[in-house]
């Protein structure tokens, strides 16, 4: 009988150890798939992140794009002006001796109209 009560004794705290070690896988197996889920979100965050880091770059490609057009346009205004200014500059040059050139022709008329040349007579 005492064995029997020992062996009982024996049987009860093998079942509460393999009890024990039962509740810890348990609680490990519980711990994984927490983490697991955990593993997942975070693989759709950095899926998320990852999209917009591609359409982020995409936007920047754009507008680099755009801005090197604008500075060759840019580029090509200044360019125009330099151009035009020249153009003007000749323009206001050739105005001046235009200016000159009819006030000494306007002179030369006035001259010839106060002392007109006498015709040559021939002898």
């Amino acid at each position: 009988e005492k064995e029997a009560s020992r062996l009982g004794e024996n049987v009860h705290t093998l079942v509460q150890e393999k009890n024990a070690i039962l509740m810890e896988k348990n609680e490990s197996l519980y711990s994984n798939e927490l983490l697991n889920k955990q593993c997942d979100e975070l693989r759709d965050e950095n899926s998320n992140i990852l999209r917009q880091i591609r359409d982020r770059k995409q936007e920047t490609d754009q507008l680099m794009m755009e801005n090197q057009k604008t500075q060759e346009t840019n580029h090509n205004l200044k360019k125009d002006l330099n151009n035009l200014t020249s153009i003007i500059h000749s323009m206001k040059s050739d105005q001046s001796q235009m200016f000159e050139l009819a006030q000494r022709w306007e002179q030369s008329l006035q001259k010839a109209t106060i002392f007109p040349q006498q015709p040559m007579s021939l002898p």
